[in-house]
């Protein structure tokens, strides 16, 4: 939550900011999603006088109202961007792991039969001498 503050205190010095991420969309592909977030100037923000005023109250004023809105979806987003390269870096790992032990797995059924092969060939001699040796008798 430090960090996401620290994010949302960089708009008191910057205009715009463009955020880079990996976005998660299925277990074997991900996307690179540039994504610029602008700071509205207060020029931007300002209200025009309609010939109606008092017809809304707001308890803070609009430009605070709109200040905090801006930034708790400010927030939102930068959350939502780091929760979903966080998401595709799990993925990949979970994806490399399976592969590993699907590797392993297979490693350990070659081995097996390497080895019982080489078993085989031991009692397979072990035998012959016997047999060798009782014909000698």
């Amino acid at each position: 939550m430090e960090d996401q503050h620290r994010l949302i205190t960089l708009f008191d010095y910057y205009s715009q900011i463009t955020l880079v991420y990996s976005r998660y969309l299925n277990s074997a592909k991900r996307d690179v999603v540039a994504v610029s977030v602008v700071n509205p100037s207060e020029d931007e923000l300002e209200l025009k006088e309609h010939p109606e005023s008092g017809r809304y109250t707001f308890e803070p004023d609009i430009f605070t109202l709109i200040e905090g809105i801006s930034k708790k979806l400010r927030a939102a987003l930068f959350q939502q961007q780091l929760f979903d390269a966080r998401l595709a870096q799990n993925s990949s790992q979970m994806i490399g792991m399976k592969t590993a032990s699907d590797n392993a797995t297979e490693l350990l059924g070659d081995l097996r039969l390497e080895y019982n092969k080489q078993r085989r060939k031991m009692i397979d001699k072990k035998i012959g001498e016997v047999f060798a040796g009782s014909a000698l008798w």
